[in-house]
């Protein structure tokens, strides 16, 4: 056992983790450039690559290229500090980012040199490619009509979701594949009409449902297998059911909140499946698919070009898509092998400690790379190779200069570390480390970090959350020139850590959508929603127990707390109960 020299937590690195390091680690000319093991925990770990990543938090500034001045969505700020491009003329060869190259200089900080060639070269605004009507959006691939979609592939027409996949007319999801006309899903596939719904693969026409598959007209249910016209596990006729469902009907405010209340109520009587592990071999870990010998690894997807998540990956979240020989990756995958400490990108061999490398080998300490090779601590390049510090060199010059970089760093104490967070171009409470890490002003600065104050809100809202009607049915357009409080406001304590915006209005196109899912209007902003949506979720950390169905001895590693009400079952036990 260790001690994090962050949080002073014990954690542990075990034989296998030091073995996968020591063969991960990179070979430049022949050379074994070893990577220590790790000083500090895993969460730790995460925390630190997730500072300098901001997927959420979006700013109006204007564009700083050539020529340009037009108003830009943008993940920065309008800091003077350094430039942001639009994406057009971003992935355009107008320019050039090897010119903002710079010389090594061994006598100071590596990771302070490539924090001052982070505010020389013009910053991407935002990560939205093939988007069309999609401005409002960030790591997205292939959107149209989308308004804050984060981290979404080919989805249409939906709203204030995080990781949808080619789903359509859906909002306030997370982790959804190929869904239609859903609200507030998560961690399901397949699904049509279902809303507040978790687990769920191939349901529709429901409302109300944990770990359902293959079941449609269900309400308030959990654990059910090829099933219709039950409400709370409770079988009824066609008829029977379409009456009793009227009390339920989640086009009422009120009528929601006793559904939710109730609901809840109800599965914490029913036994809970010990961890997500869908067809995975020598997996521990959670939300994982299709995966094989992986250790502490969550959130881990396939996809139909690619049926493999993840193989001997270790330490990972949000990652798989034919991930292999992965450490330490957030939000990466898509075909990728041997990759350590990353956060973003896909395509890649070889790389280390980088920020959204993409189709591209042999990257060390790089941000921003794309269809690069053999190339260390760069940022923004594209289509180079033997590139140090966005400067270039012959291939013999960059094996040298690579021996005496490393040399030093390992001497400073910075060798396999990732990115110091004092360089991050994102404050604490801008980055995804405060989704997973959510901290109060005062621990971050007391952690050392940095934090954004929040602007001045001098909203005048012409209605109060408690003022809106009480049915969808009831509100007609004009709810859309409406500001309206958050009912967070005055309630909550925690308004910072929610990032909530105090007041919010609903878009045409967000009424639209509720209208035709037949949902009542939200009651809170869009940040509130989305905080307590990520906190539903079961987490990144686990916990050794027993299974509690009675006479069984089978010990296993969860999400679920032992404070936590659950019951929580081996699969075995979990599959004799759902069968």
């Amino acid at each position: 056992m260790k001690n994090c020299k962050n949080c002073n937590k014990e954690f542990n690195i075990t034989d296998g983790d030091r073995e996968f390091i020591a063969n991960i680690s990179p070979e430049i000319n022949g050379k074994k450039y070893l990577l220590p093991e790790p000083n500090i925990c895993f969460e730790c770990r995460l925390q630190k690559r997730l500072i300098h990543r901001n997927e959420r938090v979006l700013y109006s500034r204007k564009c700083d290229a050539p020529g340009h001045d037009e108003n830009l969505v943008s993940m920065y700020d309008t800091s003077p500090d350094f430039k942001v491009y639009c994406q057009k003329y971003w992935w355009s060869d107008d320019w050039d980012s090897i010119d903002f190259g710079i010389d090594y200089d061994p006598s100071r900080s590596f990771f302070e040199q490539f924090g001052e060639l982070q505010r020389k070269v013009p910053r991407i605004s935002l990560i939205n490619a093939k988007a069309e009507n999609t401005e409002f959006s960030n790591y997205t691939f292939g959107c149209k009509s989308c308004y804050m979609e984060i981290g979404s592939v080919e989805s249409d027409f939906c709203l204030f979701s995080y990781n949808s996949v080619k789903c359509r007319d859906c909002s306030d999801s997370i982790m959804i594949a190929d869904c239609e006309n859903c609200y507030e899903l998560l961690d399901s596939t397949n699904c049509y009409n279902v809303k507040f719904a978790r687990f769920c693969d191939n349901c529709r026409d429901s409302a109300y449902l944990h770990d359902c598959i293959s079941c449609s007209d269900c309400i308030g249910c959990i654990g059910l297998r090829n099933q219709q016209y039950n409400i709370f596990n409770k079988k009824y006729s066609k008829e029977e059911y379409f009456e009793k469902a009227k009390q339920y009907d989640v086009s009422s405010f009120e009528n929601l909140k006793r559904l939710d209340k109730d609901a809840n109520e109800f599965f914490m009587t029913f036994p809970h499946e010990f961890a997500r592990l869908k067809n995975c071999e020598d997996v521990i870990g959670n939300s994982a698919e299709n995966s094989k010998k992986c250790r502490c690894v969550f959130d881990v997807i396939a996809s139909t070009s690619f049926p493999l998540g993840a193989e001997n990956t270790y330490y990972s979240v949000m990652c798989g898509i034919n991930l292999k020989d992965g450490f330490d990756i957030y939000q990466h995958g898509g075909n990728t092998e041997k990759a350590y400490s990353i956060a973003g990108g896909e395509h890649c061999q070889n790389v280390f400690f980088s920020l959204r490398p993409l189709d591209s080998s042999n990257l060390i300490y790089t941000e921003n790379c794309d269809s690069c090779q053999d190339c260390f601590g760069c940022t923004g390049l594209k289509r180079k190779q033997y590139c140090i510090l966005n400067k270039q060199y012959t291939k013999e010059e960059y094996e040298k200069k690579i021996d005496e970089i490393i040399t030093q760093m390992t001497k400073d104490g910075e060798w396999g570390e990732f990115f110091d967070p004092s360089i991050s171009m994102f404050k604490y409470n801008e980055s995804m480390a405060m989704d997973y890490f959510p901290k109060s002003k005062e621990d971050v600065l007391k952690a050392g970090y940095t934090w954004k104050e929040r602007p001045q809100r001098t909203y005048q809202t012409t209605k109060n959350h408690n003022e809106l009607p009480d049915n969808i049915k009831q509100a007609d357009n004009n709810i859309t020139s409406e500001l309206i409080t958050c009912e967070s406001v005055g309630k909550e304590s925690d308004l910072d850590l929610r990032n909530c915006s105090t007041a919010f209005k609903i878009t045409p196109q967000e009424f639209e959508l509720y209208k035709k899912m037949d949902v009542t209007l939200p009651h809170k902003c869009s940040n509130c929603r989305y905080f307590e949506r990520i906190h539903r979720r079961d987490g990144i950390k686990l916990y050794h127990r027993k299974c509690m169905n009675e006479g069984c001895n089978n010990e296993f590693e969860t999400p679920y707390s032992p404070e936590r009400q659950e019951i929580i079952f081996c699969k075995s036990c979990y599959q004799k109960v759902t069968s």
